[in-house]
C-alpha cells in the first residue's frame, strides 16, 4: 500500500511537471525584433585626380576655364580656381551642362566624369 502511495505521489508530481499542457500558462511573448538601421547612403564617388588631369587637357577644358594647376586661360566659362567649390558640384555640371556648357557625358562618360572633378577639385581646394 505505501508503494502504491508513493507511486500516486510520484506520479502526480511528473504530471505537474510538464506531462500536460494543457493547463501550462502561455510562453512570453518574445519581443519585435529592432528594425534594422537604414543603410548609409553612398558616398560620392570618387574619381581619380591623376587621370583628371590628363582628361582636363585632351578634352579641351581650358579653351573654355582658367585653371591655374593646367595653366590654361579660358574665359567663356567660370574661372575654376575661384569657382569651383566641391566635387558635387564638379560633376553635376560636367554631366548635365550649365549655361553655354554642354554635358560632357557621353564624351567622357561618368568614370571620366569623376576623374576631371576629383582633378579640380583637388587642385583647387
Amino acid at each position: 500500500m505505501l508503494v502504491a502511495a508513493m507511486v500516486l505521489v510520484v506520479g502526480g508530481v511528473a504530471a505537474a511537471c510538464g506531462g500536460d499542457d494543457d493547463d501550462a500558462a502561455p510562453a512570453p511573448a518574445e519581443p519585435a525584433p529592432e528594425p534594422a538601421p537604414e543603410p548609409a547612403p553612398d558616398p560620392p564617388a570618387e574619381g581619380d585626380d591623376v587621370a583628371g588631369e590628363d582628361l582636363y587637357m585632351r578634352a579641351g577644358c581650358g579653351s573654355c576655364h582658367t585653371l591655374a594647376d593646367a595653366g590654361t586661360t579660358g574665359n567663356i566659362g567660370p574661372n575654376l580656381d575661384d569657382s569651383m567649390s566641391s566635387f558635387e558640384l564638379a560633376v553635376e555640371r560636367m554631366a548635365n551642362g550649365s549655361g553655354a556648357m554642354p554635358s560632357f557625358l557621353q564624351q567622357l562618360g561618368e568614370d571620366g566624369i569623376n576623374d576631371v572633378a576629383a582633378y579640380i577639385v583637388s587642385v583647387t581646394s
